[in-house]
């Protein structure tokens, strides 16, 4: 079963441009950098960024891109936390 789930993730990665990727990092970047905290792309483009360089890390195993994507992910949680804070009545989590 693992050599089977290897060869999966391996076939995932031959697909992937590295090149693309790199885009796609820089496109979110641009747009999380570009826009303030309190509009409303801000936390979408943090969450995008973050997934993008989940994958590329799992593309080149560079450690800094895992590193930034669980600080960002972070922050979103943080700022989950402060909106429920401040509006205890509309939760973002279903029972």
């Amino acid at each position: 079963m693992i050599n089977r789930a290897a060869l999966l993730m391996a076939e995932c990665k031959a697909g992937l441009s590295l090149s693309e990727l790199n885009n796609v990092v820089f496109l979110f970047r641009q747009v999380k950098d570009s826009c303030p905290a309190t509009h409303l792309l801000h936390p979408a483009a943090k969450r995008d960024l973050a997934s993008v360089l989940s994958i590329r890390f799992m593309y080149t195993n560079q450690r800094y891109d895992l590193m930034e994507s669980l600080t960002l992910r972070s922050e979103i949680v943080k700022g989950w936390i402060l909106d429920q804070e401040v509006s205890p009545e509309v939760s973002v989590f279903h029972s």
